[in-house]
């Protein structure tokens, strides 16, 4: 019994969103919110003077995810800035 073409398209179709769809949203959507994440809270960190707000957004933007997550890992002041 052969397939049909349908049979064929419809198995590559299944294909997109099994493993495919998971690799999409591991690598393309997380990174994303993490992004979105840290740039919304690098402009609302109480413990940020402006200097060390303005240098953290420019990080974010122009550095992407590699900004995002050495953001996220530098350490950080006890006391608020303001």
């Amino acid at each position: 019994m052969s397939s049909s073409p349908y049979d064929e398209r419809m198995n590559e179709v299944h294909g997109l969103f099994g493993l495919g769809f998971g690799v999409i949203i591991l690598f393309v959507i997380v990174p994303f919110l993490i992004w979105i994440w840290s740039l919304i809270h690098c402009i609302k960190n109480p413990y940020l003077s402006d200097n060390n707000r303005i240098i953290g957004v420019v990080l974010i933007v122009i550095l992407g995810i590699i900004g995002s997550l050495v953001y996220l890992f530098l350490p950080r002041e006890s006391s608020p800035q303001r």
